[in-house]
């Protein structure tokens, strides 16, 4: 109920609420937009920009009315035994593709993944897909989507085989991973060698840059990255030894480490200032910038 009211009442010009250019909406599911379900929320507990600790949240993306881009995540928890809703609003200039965009890269973009999903399914079982999980982290944004298989014997149950990821914007850095630990691994792999996708079948490739040329794994984005693996590796220890305070600060290093990453692969990406025609490159194109947060009425 508050997102469908946000959707409109965080609107406080008179004219621009009038008009309704400025309106949201719940976008649909994201893996069947056509049937007109509404995308539920999804309960999390995690810690989102601005605040100061993990905590358990229910949380919710919008989008622009009539359009399919993200326009910003509206999540609810209890602070200090209040309840609190906040809204984190992207900028009007951005466009952060929304959860309908992202399970359609996701899922079509890459032909290997493509083809494992197909896999799952056969005459006997069919793929089901969870809630797909759109969450602001170093930099960009994080998208988490369960993958379940279900038999078509009668009274089956869906078991969860793959996990789908991207980091970005759905489709430059993307895998499907048995687990969630495997899937930021697999990410952080492909941030390190700067992967982008495959184009689309019946396109060429992109031009290489010439023999030499090439990105390389600098010392700095190497650093970082190593600095990401290990971070996770304190969370899961601080995990399975059942130490919440421990966790939270993992979690928050984690994300510190995430955010240098970020920097350091931007960095790495960055055209050199001698270079006098840029040329196209396997890179892909750095993340969104984050959302900036607003918070809401409590």
């Amino acid at each position: 109920m508050q997102r469908n009211l946000l959707a409109r009442f965080h609107v406080t010009d008179p004219g621009e609420f009038f008009n309704g250019s400025d309106f949201w909406e719940v976008p649909n599911t994201p893996d069947a937009p056509d049937t007109g379900v509404k995308q539920p929320p999804y309960y999390l507990l995690t810690q989102f920009p601005e605040q100061n600790e993990p905590r358990f949240q229910i949380t919710s993306a919008v989008t622009p009315l009539g359009r399919q881009n993200l326009a910003a995540l509206i999540s609810g928890s209890y602070v200090d035994g209040k309840p609190q809703l906040q809204v984190w609003e992207l900028p009007d200039q951005t466009a952060v593709q929304g959860p309908v965009q992202v399970h359609q890269r996701m899922t079509n973009t890459n032909a290997q993944i493509r083809q494992d999903l197909n896999l799952l399914s056969s005459n006997q079982a069919q793929v089901l897909y969870g809630n797909l999980l759109s969450l602001p982290f170093g930099g960009g944004m994080l998208y988490v989507e369960p993958v379940y298989v279900k038999s078509n014997q009668e009274n089956a149950y869906p078991v969860l085989q793959k996990v789908l990821m991207s980091y970005g914007d759905g489709g430059s850095y993307v895998v499907l991973a048995n687990t969630l630990q495997e899937g930021i691994k697999e990410l952080v792999d492909q941030g390190k060698q700067g992967a982008a996708p495959p184009p689309p079948e019946g396109e060429n490739p992109p031009q290489q840059p010439p023999a030499g040329s090439g990105q390389q794994l600098t010392p700095e984005l190497a650093a970082a990255a190593d600095k990401v693996e290990a971070a996770w590796a304190e969370v899961k220890a601080a995990r399975a030894a059942g130490d919440f305070e421990r966790e939270g600060k993992a979690l928050k290093a984690f994300d510190d480490a995430m955010a240098e990453f970020q920097s350091a692969l931007d960095a790495a990406n960055r055209p050199s200032g001698n270079t006098a025609t840029p040329t196209p490159s396997a890179t892909a194109t750095p993340p969104p910038a984050s959302p900036s947060p607003t918070p809401g009425g409590g």
